[in-house]
C-alpha cells in the first residue's frame, strides 16, 4: 500500500504542476509575453528610419525633415495686428494671447472648431479650414506657422 499511495501522490503532484504550467503560459500570453508582430500593440517600438520609410510610402514621396514645407516658421506679431492664413495652413500660438478674428480653424490638438471670437489656445495646433482665416494679437505674440500666411 505504501508504494501505491506514494505513486498516487506523485501523480496528483504531476497533474497540479501541469495545470500550473498551462495557466502560467496563458497568463503570460495574455499580458504580452509571447512574441508579437513588430510594430503591433504588443511590440510598439519602431526606429526613425522605419517611420520615415512608412510615411514616405503613405504620402508617395519624401518625408525628409529638411523639406521647407514640413518646417514651421517662427513669426512675431505686435499687439493689435493680424496674422492671416490661407486654407490648409497651420499655426501654433507659442506666447502671448490672440483671438480668432475671421474664418474658421480646427484645433487639431483638442478636436474642436474655433470661429470668430474664440481665443486661441497656447501650444495647440490650429488648422485654417477657410481662406483668409486670421488671428488678432491681443498682446505681442509669437506663433509657429506652416503654410501660406501674411501679416
Amino acid at each position: 500500500m505504501k508504494g501505491k499511495g506514494t505513486s498516487m501522490k506523485k501523480g496528483i503532484a504531476a497533474v497540479i504542476i501541469a495545470v500550473l504550467c498551462i495557466v502560467t503560459f496563458h497568463i503570460g500570453k495574455s499580458v504580452g509575453a509571447s512574441s508579437s508582430e513588430p510594430g503591433s500593440v504588443g511590440d510598439p517600438l519602431i526606429t526613425e528610419s522605419y517611420l520615415e520609410k512608412r510615411l514616405s510610402e503613405a504620402v508617395g514621396g519624401s518625408s525628409s525633415s529638411n523639406s521647407t514645407e514640413a518646417n514651421y516658421q517662427e513669426v512675431t506679431i505686435k499687439s493689435g495686428k493680424t496674422l492671416t492664413l490661407e486654407k490648409g495652413s497651420e499655426v501654433v500660438l507659442y506666447s502671448g494671447n490672440a483671438d480668432i478674428s475671421n474664418g474658421r480653424f480646427v484645433n487639431l490638438s483638442a478636436g474642436t472648431v474655433f470661429k470668430s471670437g474664440n481665443s486661441a489656445v497656447k501650444y495647440n495646433t490650429l488648422l485654417a479650414v477657410s481662406s483668409n482665416s486670421s488671428l488678432k494679437a491681443t498682446s505681442d505674440i509669437t506663433v509657429f506657422v506652416r503654410g501660406s500666411y501674411s501679416k
